[in-house]
């Protein structure tokens, strides 16, 4: 038995595309580019949704601590906790990341990918950081007593 020869086994390839099929191909490939294309807006959409979600998370959750600070002289607020210097630069440092990261997620959702990666240079500042001022608070709240972050479930029920 001979093996047979690839040209034996492929049928003829000489013949040429009809115009009608070139048209039907090229009404596909426009059909699949135009999906996912929306596809990529429905993950920028959900993407910057999660990023806008997750930033009023913080602000809401940081709130009496943190953001309330400066409004206490204009609105009749019940005073919050002071502060160590420490904390308010690692809480201004936390918050110009997260609005960082709106900016950064709509960048990229909206086209602007040049000047999304050039601006991600930026993230090489915020993570040292972020690591560095999150460990000194900690050690601080340490030296200050602070031995837990959680409340004990057993000695407040």
């Amino acid at each position: 038995m001979t093996p047979a020869s690839p040209a034996q086994d492929a049928p003829e390839a000489s013949a040429e595309l009809t115009p009608s099929h070139e048209q039907a191909l090229l009404r596909k490939g426009e059909q699949l580019r135009e999906s996912v294309q929306i596809l990529q807006r429905r993950d920028h959409r959900f993407f910057l949704t999660m990023a806008i979600l997750a930033a009023i998370t913080v602000f809401l959750g940081f709130f009496p601590t943190y953001f309330q600070k400066p409004l206490e002289p204009l609105l009749p607020l019940p005073p919050s906790p002071k502060l160590a210097t420490l904390l308010l630069i690692h809480g201004a440092v936390m918050t110009a990341y997260i609005l960082f990261y709106v900016l950064q997620t709509a960048m990229a959702g909206t086209g602007r990918k040049a000047l999304h990666m050039t601006l991600g240079w930026a993230s090489v500042v915020f993570i040292p950081a972020i690591s560095i001022l999150g460990t000194m608070a900690v050690i601080q709240g340490a030296r200050l007593g602070h031995k837990q972050i959680w409340p004990d479930l057993e000695t407040n029920g």
